[in-house]
């Protein structure tokens, strides 16, 4: 695979590791559409020592740069601040991160039937089609090789880890149940499962095999403001859902704030106490 890595435009910004980027053609789309790939590599990779694999979604937010499109204060993650004190903690791990497109309802969209609702809120077109199976079969099977291929990774499923919020988080949950052999771990932020009904959700949930999840781990959280306050129901009943299934405090972690936003600044706040529950528990 013919693919160059290049220099983080954004790289004067990063004050601690540092963020590569390439791009990449989606096979698994029939128009082999092209994204932006970043990886922020952490200040110990010296080319001798192996990492965990975070993968994550809307790659625009998450590091300090040059092109945050909700700026570069408010709407980012700050990922590579939180690796930081993550890394002096003993926790030092590789973040892939995928950039987002104008179809980013679509991609990130699972297979389920689409919540009638959403024609209206996002004006989605007639016919419209979700193609979050085809975005997570790249991840899996193209994206993943790859990076194990080109960077100092820890490939096996036990540090394997996917994350994102809102759309994010719901295709993050979708993956880690269809692809268990691949990810261990799943930081599920303010999932928007209202992209669906309930029942469609429930149904399928209901049925899922359990046993595939007996070596993961997969951390919820949710806030209470805006559009958090219309979502949080949806995800309390998901998490219910799962408890019910036998899924442990070791396995199924919940934490809900009140006073948070749907928005980067509160996803910040909480990435590092949901990388420890992640990957702390391995040490």
């Amino acid at each position: 695979m013919d693919i160059t890595i290049n220099e983080y435009p954004g790289k004067n910004s990063i004050t601690y590791g540092k963020v590569v980027t390439f791009n990449m053609s989606i096979e698994a789309y029939p128009d082999k559409r092209v994204r932006t790939i970043r990886v922020w590599l952490p200040e110990s990779y010296d080319g001798k020592q192996r990492f965990p694999v975070l993968y994550m979604h809307d790659a625009q937010n998450l590091f300090d740069g040059f092109d945050s499109p909700s700026g570069v204060t408010l709407g980012n993650w700050h990922v590579n601040r939180e690796m930081e004190l993550l890394e002096r903690e003993g926790l030092p791990a590789i973040i892939v991160g995928v950039d987002n497109s104008p179809e980013r309802f679509s991609e990130l969209c699972p297979d389920i039937p689409v919540n009638p609702d959403m024609y209206t809120m996002f004006n989605l077109p007639d016919g419209f089609k979700s193609t979050g199976s085809l975005y997570a079969e790249f991840m899996a099977d193209q994206l993943k090789p790859f990076v194990d291929e080109r960077f100092l990774t820890l490939p096996d499923t036990a540090n394997t880890a996917v994350g994102g919020a809102s759309m994010g988080g719901l295709i993050s949950l979708y993956m880690l149940l269809k692809y268990s052999g691949i990810y261990s771990k799943a930081m599920v932020f303010a999932p928007y499962f209202m992209a669906h009904t309930e029942h469609d959700i429930l149904s399928r949930l209901q049925s899922y095999d359990y046993t595939k999840l007996r070596e993961s781990r997969i951390f919820i959280f949710h806030g209470g403001q805006d559009l958090d306050a219309l979502t949080w129901p949806y995800a309390h009943v998901v998490y219910k859902t799962m408890r019910d299934k036998c899924m442990d405090d070791t396995h199924l972690a919940l934490l809900y704030d009140s006073r948070q936003p749907h928005y980067e600044s509160a996803w910040q706040k909480y990435f590092a106490e949901a990388f420890r529950y992640l990957f702390m528990q391995d040490k």
